[in-house]
């Protein structure tokens, strides 16, 4: 398969906003990546959807139909994420992926307890293309981690 876009995974929702994603930097981060002529899906939460944003492509069936939306991630080059619920797809699934987590949400001892991870681990399956990121979603930690992580690969891909 032609794995040609990128996806970045937003989260949007009003229960527990400080855990949403930085949108000013993702949005910074997807205009980084299409100057250099990577093709972005920002696939926004289910609550908005249908909702545009700007000139960015979004897909609206990726964000309502779970099939869509592992089809998309499973086609896609990297999928980038927070800590949101689409995530688990992209760890259980084949291709390159990084997560953003802030200080493990402010909830170390959920992380530890229920997904079995402390700060700066990893899922033992996880590819070294596939990565928790223990860090904000700022601008300069997605520029970071992707260089670090995806870069390199992606530009030979």
């Amino acid at each position: 398969a032609s794995h040609r876009h990128i996806t970045i995974t937003l989260r949007e929702a009003d229960h527990e906003p400080a855990r949403n994603s930085n949108l000013d930097a993702w949005l910074r981060f997807a205009d980084y990546l299409e100057n250099r002529g990577e093709r972005v899906s920002i696939l926004r939460d289910y609550a908005k959807a249908h909702e545009p944003l700007g000139h960015y492509h979004t897909a609206p069936i990726c964000s309502t139909d779970l099939m869509a939306r592992m089809g998309v991630y499973e086609s896609a080059k990297v999928n980038l994420f927070v800590s949101n619920g689409p995530t688990i797809l992209a760890i259980f699934g084949s291709r390159p992926w990084l997560q953003f987590v802030r200080d493990a949400d402010g909830r170390p001892e959920f992380w530890r307890d229920k997904i079995g991870l402390s700060s700066g681990e990893q899922y033992p399956w996880s590819a070294p293309d596939q990565r928790v990121i223990w860090k904000p979603d700022r601008y300069e930690n997605i520029v970071s981690a992707w260089d670090e992580h995806i870069g390199s690969a992606a530009a030979a891909a």
